[in-house]
């Protein structure tokens, strides 16, 4: 519900998730050296990296970020002629998307195109306080069905589904993953380590975690289960303990 991106951004681009990090935002508050993320994966077999966002270059320190992350090229909304009020025009998006995926049928080079909302669209606080008071207050169910939006994969070759099913959630913190594991490239071992948790714990947020069998638990330390505290070492192993950062684990 409403902003957050360098949030969900971090999450994406790096397989952390948000559960470690409440109340904060690591984009301005941690990345201040080189992290791996996914471009850095990507940089370092050969592809080029390139950020793209339709807000100011500056924000959430970005520009800085983003060359930590491993992006070898960053453009912002100075770098385009469009309306800076990105967020509206809905009713068209379905049209952008279909035309970009018809742009790259024709294309021989392999492609693969991840779509996903990374949170609903920001309402007016009389709209969310008409249906409750706090959004603290509400059960776990109902806090999952604010926060969830959908995403799909496309390519313009036969892709690999088995790790992604309909009706499938999956938290952003493994759909990089996912998405490695649909376009067919080798996963890194931090991914692999990865796909493993996400068996036994599909959802992992800042709000709530899932077993395997679909109950949700509220993320509070005390709650955490031996796995999800091996994923929050690795987590710190990866953002914070540089000096010890586990060689060739995270790229």
């Amino acid at each position: 519900m409403g902003t957050g991106t360098a949030n969900s951004e971090f999450e994406f681009l790096t397989g952390n998730s948000m559960a470690y990090f409440k109340g904060n935002t690591p984009y301005v508050q941690f990345i201040d050296a080189e992290t791996p993320s996914l471009a850095s994966l990507l940089a370092g077999r050969g592809y080029s990296t390139m950020a793209m966002h339709a807000y100011e270059r500056a924000g959430y320190n970005r520009v800085k970020v983003y060359d930590r992350l491993g992006f070898e090229t960053y453009k912002g909304i100075e770098d385009f002629d469009v309306d800076l009020d990105y967020a509206r025009g809905y009713p068209t998006e379905e049209a952008n998307y279909r035309q970009l995926i018809s742009y790259f049928e024709t294309v021989d080079e392999p492609t693969v195109v991840l779509f996903f909302g990374d949170h609903e669209p920001r309402l007016s606080n009389e709209f969310y306080s008409s249906w409750f008071t706090d959004e603290n207050d509400l059960d776990l169910e109902t806090t999952a069905q604010l926060h969830k939006t959908p995403f799909f994969i496309w390519g313009n070759y036969n892709l690999n589904t088995e790790s992604i099913q309909k009706g499938s959630v999956v938290s952003l913190n493994y759909l990089s993953t996912v998405l490695f594991q649909t376009a067919g490239v080798q996963l890194s071992p931090y991914q692999e380590y990865l796909a493993d948790l996400r068996m036994e714990h599909p959802v992992i947020t800042a709000r709530y975690f899932t077993t395997a069998f679909g109950d949700k638990v509220g993320t509070v330390s005390s709650a955490f289960t031996d796995s999800i505290r091996e994923y929050q070492w690795l987590q710190y192993n990866c953002v914070f303990d540089r000096a010890h950062r586990i060689p060739g684990f995270y790229s």
